[in-house]
């Protein structure tokens, strides 16, 4: 599976309705599966049994925030919960240079 690379000058991260804002400049987010979609497992006789993981939709977020910010402090405690909690989480990058190349193409039209 692929991995997801988002710029952080360009995204807005949100865990918890909190807005992760302390990103460093010029630096990545990136979204990685650990975990593969499928499993294989070969028998006796030459038989291979697939099945579907239930792992597979696990992902590895890595973000980089200055220490000792709010967000910082607050991904820390997040880190720090036991027992370990579910993260409601959401992240939206702005692209504003692409619409701007499609539109000189002659690729996009917006009707306002």
């Amino acid at each position: 599976m692929a991995v997801i690379t988002l710029p952080a000058d360009a995204t807005t991260l949100i865990f918890n309705g909190t807005v992760i804002g302390d990103l460093l400049e010029g630096d990545i987010i990136t979204i990685a599966p650990p975990n593969p979609a499928t499993g294989r497992v070969n028998g006796i006789g030459g038989s291979v049994n697939i099945n579907e993981r239930s792992d597979k939709d696990v992902h590895d977020l890595t973000v980089r925030v200055l220490k000792y910010s709010e967000s910082d402090v607050f991904l820390n405690n997040i880190r720090r919960q036991s027992p370990p909690t579910v993260i409601n989480g959401s992240a939206k990058t702005a692209y504003s240079g692409m619409v701007r190349a499609l539109r000189n193409h002659g690729c996009l039209k917006l009707d306002l």
